[in-house]
């Protein structure tokens, strides 16, 4: 078996009740970092030109490029 399947098998047969407390804690800790990184960059002039791109593609669906309210 290969490190790609193994690691596959790993993430899947894992549970929410198998990590231990302070991995849960620090990974809370990254996605608000994570949420606070995105929104901070959303106000970068590239990520003007960026959110335009999105807008160009008119694409249909329901998610939410962040820190806006484009959906695509």
């Amino acid at each position: 078996m290969g490190i790609t399947s193994e690691y596959v098998d790993f993430c899947s047969g894992t549970q929410y009740e198998d990590l231990p407390t302070d991995v849960i804690e620090y990974a809370k800790r990254l996605l608000l970092d994570f949420i606070g990184v995105a929104l901070f960059g959303t106000r970068a002039d590239s990520s003007k030109s960026v959110v335009a791109f999105i807008k160009s593609l008119n694409l249909p669906g329901d998610c939410t490029t962040i820190g806006t309210t484009l959906k695509c």
